[in-house]
């Protein structure tokens, strides 16, 4: 990137945060941010750091979430966020560490489900490399994560219940029929541009999502791993939430599994009467892995949980 006009730190920034720069412009000036990171992995790292954090923290906060993904305001964000997750975490970055923390589980409650995922990526990310640093921000995280179970009732009935009428963004609808991976930006045409082939899609929001419920456990698991003085309060609470979660059914499901039991036969299958598919099995994956969590705690602590 050197001979790019974009190869200073004060001209990303200065070009980022300027309000009169088109958000397609932006986005061409994210990608070659992200792209160029690695030359900064040196000496120029710190400088590199002070110019940029701030610009993209206050991007991120004071720039409000957006729920349809082929929005260019969604691809700037979502875009911001892997420049983060690419960031090399070592000492240059640990005087920030705290900071970042904190910016990207307040992102957690607000954002749409795509992003939060990115966020999830970032946050076990951070937990690993600073550890002891990161201790007193354990319990918050915890907090959230209990939240998504707290919520997962609602968002079941939201995303397959047809006579729901307040279901929040992202419950079932014809546009959810396609679902992309964990979003990693690589080219810089599919960042940009809008495919008029590829459908808008409504995307959940995080606290109300099966996607971002389905990273949880694992990183749940990992800090319990290493602050095991959260395992037995979290047990409490966390326990109940589990195995109610594990008993829920979307209406369409439990309909067909009860007509069939009242004529003596067994029903196998999803029910026709489920009509986003895909929906339906990040929900399953969702209980699969809320599953691996009641596991954990059983082969880990059986006595607490006795």
């Amino acid at each position: 990137m050197a001979g790019s006009e974009y190869s200073s730190p004060e001209i990303f920034a200065t070009r980022l945060a300027d309000p009169n720069i088109l958000i397609r412009m932006k986005l061409i000036i994210s990608i070659n941010l992200r792209d160029s990171i690695e030359a900064y992995q040196n000496a120029d790292y710190t400088h590199f750091l002070e110019v940029l954090i701030p610009v993209l923290k206050k991007i991120l906060e004071n720039e409000p979430p957006v729920f349809h993904s082929n929005s260019e305001e969604q691809k700037l964000r979502n875009l911001l966020l892997e420049v983060l997750y690419r960031l090399p975490q070592n000492e240059t970055l640990k005087p920030y560490a705290t900071e970042l923390l904190q910016l990207l589980m307040g992102l957690l409650k607000v954002e749409n489900e795509d992003n939060a995922v990115i966020c999830l990526k970032i946050i076990i990310e951070l937990y690993k490399s600073y550890k002891l640093l990161l201790e007193d921000q354990v319990q918050p995280f915890l907090d959230i994560v209990r939240e998504m179970y707290l919520n997962m009732e609602q968002t079941v009935k939201d995303a397959f219940d047809s006579s729901g009428s307040s279901a929040t963004p992202g419950a079932s609808t014809p546009i959810q029929q396609i679902v992309s991976p964990s979003p990693r930006p690589t080219s810089p045409v599919s960042d940009v541009t809008t495919n008029e082939a590829t459908p808008n899609k409504v995307l959940a929001k995080s606290l109300h999502s099966f996607k971002v419920l389905t990273e949880c456990p694992i990183i749940v698991v990992l800090l319990f791993q290493s602050r095991r003085e959260f395992v037995n309060d979290s047990i409490k609470s966390f326990v109940p939430l589990i195995i109610k979660t594990l008993g829920l059914q979307a209406r369409p499901q439990a309909e067909a599994h009860e007509a069939a039991n009242s004529r003596g036969e067994i029903f196998v299958g999803v029910a026709p009467g489920i009509r986003d598919r895909v929906k339906y099995t990040e929900f399953i994956v969702a209980q699969v892995k809320t599953m691996s969590f009641l596991a954990y705690f059983l082969r880990a602590y059986p006595d607490s949980l006795s």
